[in-house]
């Protein structure tokens, strides 16, 4: 085993290239990159306390941010929209996941609607009264909720026949 003078940069190098693999790797290989970018960032702490500035710490730099701006991109997509009525009513906008066709679920308290409105569409949830919304999807168009008799209901073509997910409650 050969005695390194230069053990700092060799092992900031050795960290920089792992980092930068492994963030490459998350997107390619899974997809779906939200916790491997966390764990990507792990080895770029050795170049930041190692290494020098042009060769090493700008590059882990420049990862660090670029898997923070796609994680806060992650976080933001999947939090549930929420819309309150003048009257307080309180309606989450959920995506839905893969066996819901990727489209938005309604809950209203305990109600749970299952749209055909499709999350890669935008969408807008406007009240006409306390009793009466409107979600309006750019794919299916506009689907009227309206309370009777204490119970939300819609009109049965915008929804999926077969619910496939249980319950989901927010506070």
């Amino acid at each position: 085993m050969k005695d390194s003078k230069n053990w700092k940069s060799e092992l900031s190098l050795v960290g920089l290239s792992a980092g930068l693999v492994m963030f490459f790797l998350s997107f390619f290989l899974l997809g779906d990159p939200a916790i491997w970018l966390l764990v990507s960032c792990i080895p770029l702490l050795l170049p930041l306390i190692f290494g020098s500035w042009l060769k090493m710490k700008i590059p882990a730099c420049l990862l660090i941010i670029v898997a923070g701006l796609f994680l806060w991109h992650s976080i933001e997509t999947t939090r549930p929209i929420k819309t309150v009525s003048p009257g307080g009513t309180v309606i989450y906008l959920l995506r839905g996941p893969k066996n819901n066709n990727y489209c938005y679920i309604v809950q209203i308290g305990t109600q749970i609607f299952h749209t055909d409105a499709s999350i890669y569409h935008k969408i807008q949830c406007v009240w006409k009264s306390d009793d009466i919304f409107i979600l309006d999807s750019s794919d299916v168009g506009p689907i009227e909720f309206h309370k009777e008799n204490g119970i939300w209901t819609t009109s049965p073509e915008h929804l999926h026949p077969h619910p496939s997910l249980g319950p989901i409650i927010f506070q």
